[in-house]
């Protein structure tokens, strides 16, 4: 799924990752990735409380300013009225994915596998997770992404960031704030035109492999007898729940579905399976070739073809028996 995005901080993905409790009481990591500069921040948490969650949105809002559009899965503390009426209070658009459709929300779940694999490989010890941040955090940040070509930190903030040696080091030349503001004006100039066309030809790319593996939205129609497939939860427990029929077509891949018992669900068409077809049945009638050289064989009376078969066997011709000398 790819999220329309517009600039830098335009729509931001939200998740919270759960790790091992850390030495300073902490086990949740709450995630926040822009979409288009893909700047990751993070707030290791006590817990998951929405009051803890809208805190640390806050925060860091602050200083980035509030995007347009807040993107989450849909999580109790996500889906809160007081996270809903927090952000329309400053303006913030909330989406969410569909139930159990992690790829709704899927670069904060590719960045959740990046900072677990960055933490494994640098935390010697699983309650040191927290100390690793900053610095892994950082080394991200200057790294080239695939998705735009450039760093995450040139997008942010127009010009890139020294290695952590030359922090220290006094500046050989000094400029005036208005020639500096200037200057990060006209390279973020060039370096948007840049990611964006990177960024569409990355789309392109994942539009072409996302369609080839997708379910097309045709396939489905209103009446249709599905199978929807459940969470993992027990190994020995079914997969799939009978029962389901598509009632509404809401858009390109959300259906809504309907259970015998009434329940109603909205979900993603990845989660459905056809059980069967409930359409009419086509009342076309069938109207033989007119080719009747194909029923020659067919048409021939019984009569006639014993006849023709009696005609037709073959006998061994006679042979003529030498008298024995």
């Amino acid at each position: 799924m790819n999220m329309p995005v517009g600039d830098v901080w335009h729509t931001v993905g939200m998740d919270i990752l759960q790790l091992p409790e850390s030495k300073r009481g902490n086990k949740y990591l709450l995630v926040l990735h822009d979409y288009y500069s893909k700047w990751i921040e993070v707030y290791p948490m006590k817990d998951q409380m929405v009051e803890t969650v809208v805190s640390n949105l806050i925060d860091i809002c602050s200083r980035f300013g509030f995007p347009e559009v807040v993107h989450s899965d849909q999580g109790p503390n996500f889906e809160s009225a007081m996270m809903k009426n927090g952000l329309e209070a400053f303006g913030v658009k909330k989406t969410r994915t569909t139930s159990y459709h992690p790829q709704g929300n899927g670069l904060v779940e590719r960045t959740n596998r990046t900072i677990i694999q960055m933490l494994s490989t640098y935390v010697d010890r699983h309650h040191d997770w927290e100390d690793g941040l900053p610095m892994l955090l950082h080394a991200y940040h200057m790294s080239r992404h695939a998705a735009t070509g450039v760093s995450p930190y040139l997008l942010m903030f127009g010009r890139e960031a020294g290695p952590l040696p030359m922090y220290n080091v006094q500046p050989e030349f000094h400029m005036l704030p208005r020639d500096y503001v200037n200057e990060c004006l006209e390279r973020t100039a060039r370096v948007t035109r840049f990611v964006d066309a990177h960024i569409a030809k990355a789309q392109s790319h994942q539009k072409k492999v996302y369609d080839t593996s997708a379910k097309e939205r045709d396939s489905l129609h209103s009446g249709d007898s599905v199978l929807l497939k459940v969470p993992k939860q027990d190994k020995l427990a079914p997969k799939w729940e009978t029962e389901w029929k598509v009632d509404e077509i809401i858009g390109p891949s959300t259906v809504s579905i309907l259970h015998e018992d009434g329940k109603r669900r909205v979900v993603h068409v990845n989660r459905l399976q056809i059980a069967y077809r409930n359409r009419p049945v086509s009342t076309t009638k069938w109207n033989p070739p007119t080719d009747m050289h194909e029923y020659e064989a067919i048409t021939v009376p019984l009569e006639q073809a014993s006849a023709t078969e009696t005609a037709t066997t073959t006998t061994r011709p006679s042979r003529q028996r030498l008298k024995p000398k």
